[in-house]
């Protein structure tokens, strides 16, 4: 990752590069690399996983979300939320995939908000 902020995954690490723009120029520049390292737990992840798939026109794949953290999709979603999302067309069910109507986008970040547990 580059910038202040940056974060990345390399051979199975996640870290993520010192917030301070101030302390990212000083660390380049004394030769050292300016990251730290990512606490992040698995809710943490599946909780990105969702937020930044329901940005894409892809959307999220339930079997790869279960194959990937162990936990379906549908699991980490407040049903009743759900429900009301569907029914008012924000949230899209196509074939294996969940994703945001043309709608739905625009609100993503209300609506990732409301189906969260």
């Amino acid at each position: 990752a580059l910038g202040p902020s940056g974060h990345s995954f390399m051979h199975g690490q996640r870290f993520a590069n010192v917030p301070n723009v101030m302390e990212y120029i000083k660390t380049l520049k004394s030769g050292s690399r300016p990251v730290i390292p990512d606490e992040s737990d698995m809710n943490d992840r599946m909780t990105e996983a969702i937020m930044l798939g329901l940005r894409t026109s892809r959307g999220i794949d339930r079997h790869q979300f279960a194959a990937r953290y162990g936990q379906t999709l549908d699991a980490q979603l407040d049903p009743r939320q759900y429900e009301l999302l569907v029914e008012s067309g924000h949230v899209l069910q196509e074939e294996n995939v969940l994703k945001l109507s043309e709608e739905g986008i625009y609100l993503a970040d209300e609506i990732t908000r409301r189906l969260l547990k």
